[in-house]
């Protein structure tokens, strides 16, 4: 078979469009027989979405199951030879396919939930512990957290952190380490720091510390920053932006990019605890 030949059409990746495999009836011992073909999401024909296996490659076993003309939806993301900017749009390009299938469960849950319940479910790429969820949760697609293949799972850590405070939600500590055993990041040598951020910025102190001049919120930052990197306040001896600064870059491993957000109300609640303006200027 010539290798330039076409099989079928691609799709393409301005139109919010599929391709459905109908298998159909055959039978005992006859080859099976199936067509491929393009739909579009906007009025398709009822189909079934299949995943790749969560879990161990082995052990397999055949089944048969009653012959009836069906469409399904092919989940192409185990693909070794996908390259990771292809792997990710097809990830992506996806979730609208299982968004827009027959209902079988009720409501769709949340991220946040989702995350929480399949935190300890085996795949061959612990990204898709977040990817493989995404076309399954409430949230719309222009609003969705995108596919990419391209980072690894600590800064998938962080993106996730960051999508969800976009879409308002409220993350405990527990989320936070549910979260960080399912991308197996507990570990990580930066990730006390990134927890440390998380923890301080969702605090109350810090709230209340952006808003107003109270001495006490600027003192209790201050204290929680000393004790956790073990060094002491050099007032007296070393100016408050040079004091601002050192104490910044204890915590440059934080994966600014994926989490701008977060980063900026830290450095935000450092200058104003130092009483420094954005040029390091005294307050």
């Amino acid at each position: 078979m010539s290798t330039s030949r076409i099989l079928y059409p691609p799709l393409d990746r301005e139109t919010r469009s599929t391709r459905l495999l109908k298998f159909l009836p055959r039978k005992e011992e006859e080859t099976i027989n199936c067509t491929l073909t393009n739909h579009t999401l906007n009025d398709p024909p009822p189909f079934i979405g299949l995943s790749y296996v969560w879990g161990a490659p082995e052990p397999t076993a055949e089944f048969l199951r009653k012959a009836k003309k069906q469409f399904s939806f092919k989940d192409a993301r185990c693909c070794r030879e996908l390259s990771k900017l292809r792997r990710s749009w097809q990830t992506d390009s996806k979730q609208p396919s299982y968004t827009n299938r027959d209902p079988d469960f009720g409501a769709r849950p949340t991220l946040t939930r989702l995350l929480a319940f399949c935190k300890d479910y085996q795949c061959s790429d612990l990204r898709d512990r977040v990817y493989g969820l995404l076309g399954l949760t409430d949230v719309e697609c222009e609003n969705r957290l995108l596919a990419d293949y391209g980072i690894s799972p600590f800064q998938l850590f962080h993106r996730v952190m960051s999508h969800l405070h976009q879409q308002g939600r409220v993350l405990s500590q527990i989320f936070r380490t549910r979260l960080a055993e399912g991308l197996q990041i507990l570990d990580h040598e930066d990730l006390p720091t990134s927890t440390f951020i998380y923890e301080v910025v969702g605090g109350r102190n810090v709230k209340r510390l952006l808003v107003s001049d109270a001495n006490v919120c600027k003192d209790q930052f201050l204290k929680d920053l000393v004790e956790y990197l073990g060094e002491d306040l050099r007032g007296g001896v070393e100016s408050e932006s040079s004091q601002f600064q050192r104490f910044l870059s204890r915590f440059q491993n934080f994966p600014v990019e994926e989490d701008p957000a977060t980063w900026d109300l830290f450095e935000r609640a450092m200058r104003k605890a130092f009483e420094l303006d954005e040029d390091g200027g005294k307050i």
